[in-house]
């Protein structure tokens, strides 16, 4: 211990005194410390003393603070307005805010930062697992209850960052594991069938667009003419469609890798030119709605659906038709690097990851062709 004193009280205690700081006012703030024996005085008296700088850099960082030892709360309400709000787009905000209020407060909110305790997450996080469905109080998923997870994770990550609390108490706890479900695809045949019964109602060019280079709902949705060059036959995505606040906004792409041109075969160039001379939109928007505007996300959900049951196809998702263009494309030989820029993923390996079993089956072909080969 420096620059302090320790002394013996009439009581018999120890009394440690440190300085600390000069005050704005020009007073001397002290920082005290009291034991029955000196050394266990100075031990104090030095965590004190730094605990008081540590809780001093906190406030200096984070002004907005209501104290150094926040109620969850507090430090959720923080956390999304001045870390969540500046980077997430709306919609990945409205969810962050939507798991904290609705999931997490109930649980979580009366505690402080450093009362919450790996156990303490354990439980809300099981009493999730029981009864998290707001309509009917049934349980939720293991997927939904692991984005609530990761959600809290970072939350209290941010926390630990400022000096808020030591560690983050959700990293140790247990969940089940998370069983990944299979993928529907549409086999040729079935995209057959699928786009004839397409044409009765109206949206043969959307999804024949969509099956030749799947892209994202809001990303097709968002399409305009300027989009399109014939020149190169290629599409360009550049923004995307999104409902905020019960409102159509275009917004700007999910991710830097999400902005790409996209090539185009001849007959798809000629298929979407022949439409949009027959279409003549005043407002440029590629696939509008029946009354001139973008169409929403429920509209396509809606009419992929009224085609499946047309067409006697199983029920499968929008997302879906994106998975039946990868899948595809990578069994009819294109490369795993090529696939995955077509689809505005951030990486080769997550695309490799996502369609491990396809890549499998692309693999033990060229094992049988190097084997043909060798026999040769």
């Amino acid at each position: 211990m420096t620059n302090g004193t320790v002394r013996k009280r009439k009581d018999g205690r120890w009394e440690g005194r440190r300085k600390a700081e000069v005050l704005p006012d020009g007073k001397i703030k002290y920082i005290y410390a009291y034991a029955y024996n000196p050394v266990d005085c100075v031990h104090r008296l030095d965590e004190k003393y730094n605990q008081y700088f540590k809780e001093k850099d906190i406030i200096q960082n984070c002004p907005y603070l209501p104290s150094t030892n926040p109620t969850f709360k507090e430090w959720s309400e923080l956390w999304l307005k001045h870390y969540c709000l500046p980077k997430l787009r709306p919609n990945v905000y409205r969810k962050y805010e939507s798991i904290m209020n609705k999931h997490l407060m109930q649980y979580l909110g009366k505690y402080r930062l450093q009362e919450i305790t790996t156990t303490v997450c354990q439980q809300a996080l099981t009493q999730e697992m029981k009864y998290g469905n707001l309509k009917n109080g049934k349980p939720l998923s293991t997927e939904t209850v692991s984005e609530i997870k990761k959600i809290l994770s970072s939350c209290f990550n941010v926390a630990r960052d400022i000096g808020l609390i030591e560690s983050n108490p959700t990293g140790s706890v247990a969940l089940p594991k998370i069983s990944k479900a299979k993928r529907k695809t549409m086999s040729a045949d079935e995209i057959g069938i699928f786009l004839e019964v397409a044409k009765q109602f109206g949206l043969y060019e959307f999804y024949c667009l969509e099956l030749s280079t799947g892209l994202r709902v809001g990303e097709i949705t968002a399409l305009t003419w300027d989009d399109l060059d014939v020149v190169n036959r290629s599409v360009h995505i550049n923004k995307q469609l999104q409902e905020i606040g019960g409102k159509l906004v275009v917004v700007a792409p999910k991710t830097e890798n999400s902005v790409r041109s996209i090539k185009l075969s001849k007959f798809c160039v000629d298929m979407l030119m022949e439409y949009k001379h027959e279409c003549q939109n005043s407002n440029d928007i590629m696939f509008p709605s029946d009354n001139g505007n973008y169409m929403t996300r429920r509209q396509v959900i809606y009419a992929l659906h009224r085609i499946q049951k047309a067409a006697g196809l199983e029920q499968i998702t929008f997302h879906d038709l994106r998975h039946t263009f990868a899948t595809l494309a990578l069994e009819q030989g294109a490369d795993i690097k090529t696939v995955s820029q077509m689809l505005g993923h951030t990486s080769a390996a997550f695309t490799m990851n996502v369609y491990m079993n396809t890549t499998l089956k692309m693999q033990r072909k060229v094992a049988d062709t190097m084997g043909e080969l060798m026999k040769k």
